[in-house]
């Protein structure tokens, strides 16, 4: 069977056992009359190690599936795809469904007015951070997105220092570095995925999967000083350990500090 026959067999595979194991779930609470009375969440991985993939903070390896079913609430088919929500505001919507008190000191918040329809709870903008891989190296990296523009701060990239991590290791990678061989454009692709650079922006409109890094384009200075702001303002209220770096890094770089709301 040929290597793509053999993947494309343990994707559906994996598809059709999470189908089972909901499916199963929810049988369980029909069964027990609860099913119109519970709040069902579904969250996935961020998908497969290669290349371009998880353990970076692209849009492409963060960005997750979340599947809501809440009777009488979330009408069914629905396909949410312009409100931003991010995985640290599982805990408080869930406790806001259950009409428990929330918690203090967290750095999500309810999403449940969105489920509602209503747009003002959503997010402006999502951050997303990636320390350590599991090779217990550490790549420090910071992004903020909102649904359009991405900034990235790479604190490890010095020109020097190499990017290493589990999706290195499998084909893909290895087909890239051949091709890299007689392909500027893959070449380059690769040689960014290694070393990277202090800072990347992206608009993901017109370049979903990050292809073209703007962190240099004219037109662009006026949003990316913004960016700046609301990433450094982002780690100095969350005591990220990272934002003494990311500040001097800033130095004398003019950036206009974000109204706090």
């Amino acid at each position: 069977m040929p290597i793509h026959g053999i993947r494309a067999h343990q994707d559906f595979t994996s598809v059709h056992r999470a189908d089972e194991t909901v499916g199963k779930i929810l049988l369980a609470l029909e069964e027990a009359e609860l099913a119109q009375n519970t709040l069902v969440v579904l969250a996935s991985d961020n998908g497969m190690a290669v290349p371009f993939s998880k353990t970076n903070v692209w849009r492409d390896s963060t960005r997750t599936p979340w599947i809501v079913r809440w009777p009488g609430v979330v009408e069914p088919a629905t396909h949410d795809t312009h409100h931003l929500i991010s995985g640290v505001d599982f805990a408080p919507t869930v406790l806001d469904v259950a009409g428990a008190e929330p918690l203090s000191g967290l750095d999500g918040r309810s999403f449940v007015p969105v489920l509602h329809g209503d747009a003002r709870g959503a997010r402006e903008a999502v951050f997303t951070y990636m320390y350590r891989t599991i090779r217990l190296d550490d790549y420090p990296m910071r992004s903020v997105q909102d649904a359009r523009y991405g900034y990235i701060y790479n604190a490890w990239a010095d020109g020097k220092t190499v990017f290493k991590n589990n999706a290195q290791s499998g084909l893909t990678m290895n087909a890239m570095k051949e091709a890299a061989a007689t392909d500027e454009v893959i070449a380059a692709r690769v040689h960014h995925f290694l070393y990277r650079t202090p800072e990347e922006f992206y608009d993901y409109e017109t370049d979903p999967h990050a292809l073209h890094n703007l962190i240099d384009a004219p037109e662009m200075q006026a949003q990316i000083r913004h960016y700046r702001a609301l990433l450094l303002a982002h780690m100095e209220r969350t005591d990220d350990p990272s934002s003494v770096r990311f500040s001097s890094f800033l130095g004398t770089k003019r950036i206009e500090v974000p109204m706090k709301r």
